[in-house]
């Protein structure tokens, strides 16, 4: 069978951070996994920032079950 694509969750969401973590499966067994730690940041003033309820609401819905 073919790969399936990569299948995404978001876990550890912080104040101005979260993490999204990767899996890809060759028919049943385990291909690759991988894990990116993402930071919310600001342009304006070239600095991280903190995630509005907004964007912590839809990160915490991605969420693994």
């Amino acid at each position: 069978p073919e790969p399936r694509g990569p299948e995404l969750c978001v876990v550890d969401v912080g104040g101005a951070r979260y993490t999204v973590r990767y899996v890809v499966f060759d028919g049943e067994r385990l291909a690759a996994k991988a894990a990116t730690q993402c930071v919310s940041f600001d342009f304006d003033t070239d600095r991280p920032r903190r995630l509005i309820e907004e964007e912590r609401a839809i990160l915490t819905g991605l969420a693994d079950e």
